[in-house]
């Protein structure tokens, strides 16, 4: 489905990205009508199922803040998004989910920054994918590299497993996703034959005795 999204296209030149949202969210929650219905929800006329606005109830207070602001900018837009009438929660219910959630943004920040460091360069090695399984963990550390470096950076794999068998070693999902981007424009280089470390080790070449 996320390859079929990514692939509309129209004759104007329309574009459309689409990414694996490799996030664990949790199951079994519903919202009612009337939920949905108290929410400040402005629905356009053409597929306004598809297609809405959600704004907050009510006119802003306090005089417009220059652009130039950018703090107090900031606070006014975020205080808009706190609206109870936005988030469906009270605000001090809001900030208390703020907080228990702060701690866990730290190292997602962090993955971040080590994935914008290794897209600096402009050819990405990865080496023996393959030899042992790979975690999910490390699968979505490698699909991120990979995503951020799509149609901007080189990226050279070599492995011991044809990138139809990634999914072997990894989750399906991401497997998937990686492997899409990989191939896409990409050479592939297959080659056969004998390890050269096991050969010339056979041969005596290259192994110095332990005296």
């Amino acid at each position: 489905m996320v390859n079929a999204i990514a692939g509309t296209k129209t004759r104007s030149g329309l574009r459309v990205e689409a990414e694996l949202d490799t996030g664990r969210y949790p199951l079994g929650i519903a919202v009612s009508k009337a939920q949905l219905k108290s929410l400040p929800i402005e629905y356009h006329d053409t597929h306004g199922t598809w297609n809405y606005t959600v704004r907050p109830d009510g006119p802003c207070d306090g005089e417009p803040i220059p652009l130039t602001d950018r703090d107090a900018a900031r606070r006014r837009v975020l205080d808009l998004l706190a609206e109870p009438a936005l988030t469906g929660m009270t605000r001090e219910d809001l900030t208390a989910l703020a907080g228990k959630l702060t701690p866990e943004l730290g190292p997602l920040r962090e993955d971040a920054r080590t994935v914008t460091r290794i897209c600096r360069a402009d050819l990405i090695v990865i080496d023996d994918i393959g030899l042992l399984p790979v975690g999910e963990d490390a699968a979505e550390a490698l699909y991120r590299i990979i995503d951020a470096a799509y149609e901007r950076r080189s990226i050279a794999v070599t492995s011991n497993i044809h990138p139809s068998g990634f999914d072997t070693i990894m989750p399906k999902t991401l497997a998937g996703a990686s492997t899409d981007r990989l191939m896409h424009h990409a050479h592939l280089v297959t080659t056969t034959g004998d390890s050269h470390r096991l050969a010339e080790a056979l041969a005596g070449k290259g192994v110095v005795p332990l005296n």
